[in-house]
């Protein structure tokens, strides 16, 4: 709004069942007003001399140290005519994604689609709940940019990346920038937008988002617990994708699937079961396939074993399929015994379910807990593609170098 003098007036509309709740009678669809009262609207201050803020925000009322009230007021809000959008806050943390991908909910309360072009991902400003005062701001959002549409009467979740605790307000130390120092955080999920405003310039959305405590490590937790683990991998998921070496199989194999589907799609018609075991000190893993009948026969396998990783549930549980692992390698004929069939399996974690900023399946697990079942492709002689699972999950933990270890 414009800055200067204005009389604001709240506006109740009453309902049936609320009037009956509060013993009234006759008040159909009432519309009752409060008083006028009188309101300022100030000019957005300025940003003060010698003050810093991270390059990207130059040019913007956003700087280091500025408290929350005047957080705000640097930001104006989207007042595109053509977009007719209010954010809130995605605030279900009952679901791991929204526990470790903070973002805002765009409700388009338009009569038409509604676009709006903004960063890739929004980010994060990082205030001290103590000082209320905002310690960082996130990374340049729009050093890549998209557009989201939002359907009229529709609403979309627009969410970051995760949370990121750089303090980008900080002089880089060697070219890294530190974490903000540790404690009590309140955020405020944002991104600009583009030419939004009405003379043209920058305007921003904006949501709040949870309150979060930073620990010596740099590490996120909230009252529900860490938000940098296996709950990250999980958000990061793309539910249903299929790495190449699956897709088109016909497996039934996706990310995101439940551990319990994961082992119901194993093929029953064949006499082999495969089973897991850790290499001690090594970090690897083998699958032995067995014989259910006979004392020998000829498959096809894949070369090596492949290897499912699974979310941790708060009961220490198998929860959610976030990764297929390495591609387990071409096929190889080879004939099993009565002593069975090892294969080789790594306890490399690459993300097959996750993509990165180019679209790539490269990333890396996060540190965390999780479960690992194995699965096997077997080649049949009508060159049909089925897949043996195993249906017995081995507790494996990665550390913040990417490495492995059994639990």
């Amino acid at each position: 709004m414009p800055a200067g003098q204005y009389r604001a007036v709240v506006v109740d509309l009453v309902d049936p069942v609320r009037a009956a709740a509060t013993r009234l009678t006759g008040l159909k669809g009432v519309e009752r007003t409060s008083q006028a009262l009188p309101l300022t609207v100030r000019e957005p201050k300025s940003t003060p001399e010698g003050t810093t803020r991270p390059a990207w925000l130059d040019g913007t009322s956003l700087w280091c140290g500025m408290s929350e009230t005047d957080l705000f007021r640097a930001m104006p809000v989207l007042t595109d005519a053509s977009v007719t959008m209010s954010p809130s806050p995605v605030s279900d943390v009952d679901d791991p994604s929204d526990l470790a991908r903070p973002g805002i909910r765009l409700q388009n309360l338009g009569p038409h689609d509604a676009s709006v072009t903004v960063g890739k991902h929004p980010v994060i400003a990082w205030i001290d709940a103590s000082t209320k005062k905002v310690v960082t701001f996130g990374p340049d959002e729009l050093a890549s940019t998209r557009t989201l549409t939002v359907p009229s009467g529709g609403a979309l979740d627009y969410r970051t990346t995760g949370y990121d605790p750089t303090d980008y307000c900080a002089t880089p130390d060697d070219g890294a920038s530190p974490p903000v120092p540790p404690g009590l955080y309140e955020l405020v999920v944002y991104t600009r937008v583009p030419e939004g405003a009405a003379d043209g310039s920058i305007a921003f959305l904006y949501g709040s988002g949870p309150e979060v405590r930073v620990r010596h490590d740099g590490s996120v937790t909230t009252d529900l617990g860490d938000v940098g683990d296996a709950a990250a991998a999980l958000a990061l998921t793309t539910t249903g994708h299929q790495p190449s070496w699956i897709e088109g199989t016909g497996s039934g194999l996706s990310c995101g699937m439940t551990a319990s589907s994961f082992a119901g799609q194993s093929w029953p018609d064949e006499p082999l079961t495969i089973s897991g075991f850790v290499r001690p000190g090594d970090g690897q893993v083998g699958g032995e396939l067995s014989l259910t009948e006979g004392s020998s026969a000829r498959v096809t396998t894949s070369r090596d074993v492949g290897i499912a990783w699974f979310t941790t549930t708060p009961d220490d549980e198998p929860g959610k399929l976030v990764s297929f692992g390495a591609d387990p390698g071409p096929d190889r004929t080879t004939t099993v015994t009565k002593q069975g069939l090892v294969l080789d399996g790594s306890l490399e974690a690459p993300d097959s379910c996750a993509p990165d900023a180019d679209g790539a399946y490269t990333q890396h697990l996060p540190a965390g807990d999780y479960w690992i079942e194995l699965y096997v492709r077997l080649t049949t002689a009508d060159g049909g593609h089925p897949w043996l699972t195993d249906s017995a999950a081995m507790g494996v933990t990665v550390d913040a170098d990417g490495a492995a270890t059994e639990r």
